[in-house]
C-alpha cells in the first residue's frame, strides 16, 4: 500500500472524525467485555488509534472520551453478567473455558479488594474478567462504578500514549515521510500483536506436546536397563522423575541447530539482503537527533564491560552466600560460553562486513555483546528460577524487557544486524540450556532470595552501567 492509496482513507477520517471516535468506542468496549477481551488486541489497536490522534487525523478530546466511555460500558456489562449469574458463573459459557484465568482474577480481587478494579484495568490477562468476578462476588454496583469509571477514563489516554507520542513526533518529518512512518507503524503494531499471539499459542501447544512426549519417554528410559544410566546423569536431585532435563536438552539442541542454520552462507546472504539492510534503512529514516543519545545510554547496559563487572559482582554474591555449586557453575558456564562465542566469531564473518553500512567495532557474527547478555541473564534465571511463585515472574520479565530495549536501541543506532542478534540469542540459549542441565542435576536445594538480594542483583548491573555512561559522556 503506497501513500496515494492511503490518502483517501486519511482524508475521509479527517472529514468524519466521529467515525474514528466510534471505532475507538467499539475497540474499548469489546476489549473490556469478559472473556472476549482476552482475544481482542485492544492495547495494539488503541496504540494505532493514538497514532492517528498524534498526527492530528483524529481529535484528541472526543476520541479519548469515546474510548473511555466504551471501556466503562464494557466493564459495566461484564459486571452485570457476573452479578446475574453469581455462583454459577463458572458453569456458563464462555467462562467455563477459562477456569485458570477466573482463579487468578478471584485471587487478585481477594488480595486487593475494591482497588483491584483500578489496578486490574492495567493488567492485561485479568482486565476483562475482574468486573465479572466483582459482580459474581456481590460487590455493590455503586461501589464498582465509583472505582471503575475513573479507571476507564484514565486507561484510554494511557494506552493511546505510545502511539500518540510516535504520531506527534512523525510530524517533524516531511509530509510524505510522516505518512510512511504512520502507515509502517500501524502495520508494525498489528504485526507485533499477531506475532505475539502466534508465538504464545505455538509455545503453549508445543510445551504441552513436548511435556507429554518427554514424560512418556523419560519414564520409559528410567526403567530401561540401558538408558537408565543416562537419565540418572541428567535427573534433578529434587525431583528425579520430572522430565524437565529432557525438555531442556531438546530445546538446547533445537536452539543450537537454528544457530547453525542461520550461519549457513546462503541463509546469511538472504537474511542480509531481505531483512537486515531493509530494517537498517528503515531505522535510518526514522532516526531522530534527540533520541540517539537516549538510545546510546540504554544500549550501554548490554556492553561487554558492564556485563563483565556484573558477572564479577554476582560471582562474589554467590560465593559470600556459600552457594558453591551455583558459584562454580556460574563461573564455568559463562567462561565456556564466551569461549564458544569467540570461536564462532572467528569462524563466521559478520553479515555487516558484506553490507553497505559502515562497520562498527561491536558488529560481529554472532553479536558478542548480545550473546553475553543472554548468557548472563539467562543463566541467572536458571540459578533462581524456582524462587517462590509470588516473585517467580519478576526476573524473567525484567530480563525480557531489558533484552528488547537493548536490542532495539542497537538496531536503531545501526550497531547491530538483526541476523547477528538472532544468531547470538540462539547460540547463547543453547549454551545456557546445557549449563542448566548440569546445575539442576547437582544443585540439591533452592536459592532463596529476599528484597536485599534482589536489590544487590539489580545494582550488580545498574552501577557498572551508570559508571560507563558517566565515563563515556563526561570524559570522552
Amino acid at each position: 500500500m503506497d501513500i496515494q492509496t492511503l490518502k483517501p482513507y486519511i482524508d475521509w477520517l479527517q472529514a468524519n472524525p466521529e467515525w474514528g471516535g466510534f471505532f475507538a468506542f467499539l475497540v474499548a468496549f469489546g476489549e473490556s467485555i469478559a472473556v472476549i477481551g482476552l482475544v481482542v488486541p485492544g492495547a495494539v489497536i488503541m496504540s494505532a488509534i493514538g497514532l492517528l490522534v498524534g498526527t492530528g487525523i483524529l481529535p484528541i478530546t472526543t476520541t479519548l472520551i469515546y474510548a473511555g466511555i466504551g471501556a466503562f460500558l464494557g466493564d459495566l456489562l461484564s459486571f452485570g453478567i457476573g452479578y446475574y449469574y453469581r455462583d454459577h458463573i463458572r458453569e456458563v459459557w464462555p467462562f467455563r473455558t477459562v477456569p485458570h484465568w477466573l482463579d487468578k482474577s478471584e485471587k487478585f480481587f481477594a488480595d486487593h479488594g475494591g482497588k483491584s478494579i483500578i489496578l486490574g484495568r492495567f493488567v492485561g490477562f485479568i482486565r476483562p474478567l475482574l468486573p465479572a468476578i466483582a459482580g459474581s462476588l456481590k460487590m455493590s454496583p455503586l461501589k464498582f462504578i465509583a472505582y471503575d469509571f475513573p479507571a476507564a477514563m484514565v486507561w484510554s489516554p494511557v494506552y493511546m500514549a505510545p502511539g500518540y507520542i510516535l504520531g506527534a513526533f512523525s510530524l517533524r518529518f516531511p509530509q510524505e515521510l510522516a505518512t510512511k512512518i504512520l502507515l509502517y507503524s500501524i502495520v508494525v503494531l498489528l504485526m507485533i500483536w499477531l506475532l505475539y499471539w502466534i508465538v504464545k499459542e505455538i509455545f503453549i501447544i508445543s510445551f504441552r506436546a513436548l511435556y507429554r512426549i518427554c514424560i512418556k519417554y523419560w519414564t520409559r528410559w528410567q526403567e530401561h536397563h540401558h538408558y537408565s544410566k543416562y537419565t540418572q546423569m541428567m535427573a534433578m536431585q529434587r525431583n528425579p522423575h520430572y522430565p524437565f532435563p529432557l525438555m531442556i536438552l531438546l530445546c538446547s539442541m533445537v536452539s543450537l541447530g537454528l544457530f547453525l542454520l542461520i550461519s549457513l552462507p546462503i541463509i546469511s546472504e538472504l537474511s542480509n539482503r531481505f531483512i537486515d539492510t531493509r530494517l537498517a534503512n528503515y531505522f535510518m529514516q526514522i532516526r531522530l537527533y534527540w533520541l540517539m543519545p537516549v538510545a546510546m545510554v540504554i544500549q550501554y547496559l548490554g556492553s561487554t564491560i558492564v556485563l563483565f563487572l556484573a558477572w564479577l559482582g554476582i560471582s562474589i554474591w554467590l560465593y559470600q552466600r556459600k552457594q558453591f555449586i551455583a558459584f562454580w557453575h556460574w563461573i564455568i558456564v559463562i567462561c565456556i560460553g564466551f569461549g564458544i562465542v569467540g570461536v564462532f566469531m572467528r569462524l563466521f564473518a559478520s553479515a555487516l562486513q558484506r553490507g553497505f553500512i559502515v562497520h562498527h567495532a561491536s558488529m560481529t557474527f554472532p553479536s558478542l555483546e548480545m550473546a553475553a547478555f543472554v548468557l548472563l541473564t539467562g543463566f541467572l534465571n536458571v540459578l533462581i528460577h524456582q524462587e517462590r511463585k509470588a516473585k517467580r515472574w519478576l526476573l524473567p520479565t525484567v530480563t525480557l524487557i531489558s533484552f528488547i530495549l537493548i536490542s532495539f536501541c542497537k538496531l536503531y543506532l545501526g550497531l547491530l544486524w538483526f541476523t547477528d542478534l538472532i544468531a547470538a540469542t540462539f547460540l547463547a540459549l543453547g549454551i545456557v540450556g546445557f549449563g542448566a542441565l548440569s546445575y539442576l542435576h547437582y544443585q540439591p536445594h533452592i536459592i532463596h532470595l529476599d528484597k536485599k538480594n534482589y536489590i544487590y542483583l539489580s545494582l550488580a548491573f545498574v552501577l557498572p552501567w551508570l559508571l560507563i555512561v558517566y565515563l563515556e559522556y563526561f570524559f570522552s
